[in-house]
């Protein structure tokens, strides 16, 4: 499975629309389309149902939109405390070295 495919389906399910979906991602909608198509696929499921006011989950789909918002949760989750644990393992502050004339001179 691609995960980019995953966090375009998501962004189209949370959208309710395939066109708003393309807007918020900057794409364009018959790449989204196919990218959904391609997930669907790899998936052997259909995830949408199309209608004239945009799109609605099938039981399929109601599944893969709740996992990939656990994986999108954990994804951010795990950058926020790699983030945190770095910082906390640097040295950080104001520094104050003092030195005699002959040692600050060479």
């Amino acid at each position: 499975m691609n995960l980019l495919h995953l966090e375009q389906f998501y962004e189209v399910a949370k959208a309710g629309s395939v066109s708003v979906g393309a807007r918020k991602l900057r794409l364009s909608q018959p790449a989204l389309s196919k990218s959904i198509k391609l997930l669907e696929e790899n998936l052997g499921v259909t995830l949408f149902e199309r209608t004239k006011r945009g799109v609605v989950l099938t039981g399929a789909g109601k599944l893969a939109f709740d996992r990939a918002s656990r994986i999108f949760s954990e994804s951010k989750a795990l950058g926020e405390e790699i983030r945190t644990s770095a910082s906390s393992t640097e040295l950080s502050g104001e520094w104050c070295v003092g030195a005699s004339d002959n040692i600050a001179l060479y």
